[in-house]
């Protein structure tokens, strides 16, 4: 991913989110077990940031429509909202 820094620089960082999905229902639970990183940031800040995620969990109530399914954050943050499309 790349990452701007607090001087306006990019810089690409490389991740491995290591976990699971938990499905209960109409419940999904999206678990980060572990962050790996391939290509560390030069700013430590940052890094700490994304080791922030390690025992993180998202939590979506899901529905299914037709072709879409949609997955609304339980944890009332937009930024987590996603739709699919079904083929």
């Amino acid at each position: 991913m790349l990452v701007k820094d607090k001087n306006g620089l990019t810089e690409t960082v490389e991740l491995l989110f290591v976990g699971e999905y938990i499905l209960d229902g109409n419940s999904l639970s999206m678990v980060f077990n572990d962050v790996n990183f391939q290509k560390k940031h030069s700013d430590d800040v940052i890094n700490n940031d994304q080791l922030l995620y390690k025992g993180f969990s998202i939590d979506y109530k899901i529905e299914r429509e037709g072709n879409f399914l949609y997955l609304y954050s339980a944890n009332n943050s937009e930024v987590f909202n996603h739709v699919c499309s079904i083929p």
